[in-house]
């Protein structure tokens, strides 16, 4: 893991792989106090980002804190997505603008039937395999709600304008396109399409179903107000 915790994982008595954590504390058992390695089987309803929905089931004999499970959850889920199914859709929410997941990226196929010449990657561990065809821009954001992406912005903004200004299509992903990369896009419909943060969201949900993390929300109102400003020394 990246906090430097280690995750195993082994069948339980149904034969389903459970994820086994060995460092937090157990209930004591008939074995003098010892602790015993507690045990959860986790669900990922669909591909998602941390702050998408899972379910966990604990084990029968097993107590767990919502705090526990929250910490195992955060340890598995950090910049990670179980991929049970494809997602394939290319949402294309302005003009020469299109946002999607890990999925997309790596089919070749569909990029070159949508006409892809530009890829923004803001996802953790996915390639970018067809360098000499498509032009990338890789960014390294984690999925944090701490984490500053609006540093980010303005250097997006730009690639995704020459890649629309030269008649080409951009594509934008993140493992699920759920937050990160929803979040670049939104930024820039904001700028040039002039529309408010809820009227973006509004737009963007309208083809797309998308959840940015809190911290990305509050960065994009607080992105809101700068253009605001922007526009009304413009007007002056």
């Amino acid at each position: 893991m990246e906090d430097g915790t280690v995750a195993k994982e082994k069948r339980s008595s149904k034969g389903e792989f459970v994820y086994v954590d060995e460092g937090d504390e157990g209930q004591s058992g008939s074995n003098g106090g010892e602790k015993e390695v507690q045990e959860f089987e986790i669900t990922f309803n669909k591909e998602s980002d941390l702050n998408d929905s899972q379910t966990v089931r604990p084990a029968s004999h097993v107590s767990l804190s919502n705090r526990q499970i929250k910490k195992r959850l955060y340890r598995q889920a950090l910049g990670f997505v179980l991929d049970l199914k494809p997602d394939l859709q290319m949402a294309n929410v302005s003009k020469g603008i299109y946002l999607g997941s890990q999925d997309v990226a790596h089919d070749y196929d569909i990029l070159m039937a949508h006409k892809v010449t530009h890829i923004i990657n803001c996802a953790t561990g996915v390639e970018n395999i067809f360098l000499g065809v498509i032009k990338y821009l890789t960014l390294d954001i984690l999925d944090l709600p701490w984490t500053n992406i609006e540093q980010y912005f303005d250097k997006c903004h730009e690639f995704m304008k020459e890649a629309v200004e030269s008649s080409g299509n951009v594509f934008v992903h993140c493992n699920a396109g759920v937050s990160r990369s929803p979040t670049i896009v939104l930024s820039y419909i904001m700028r040039y399409n002039k529309m408010t943060l809820r009227e973006a969201l509004e737009h963007v949900n309208a083809i797309r179903k998308v959840n940015p993390n809190p911290g990305f929300i509050q960065q994009l109102l607080r992105y809101e107000i700068k253009l605001q400003c922007e526009n009304d020394v413009d007007k002056k």
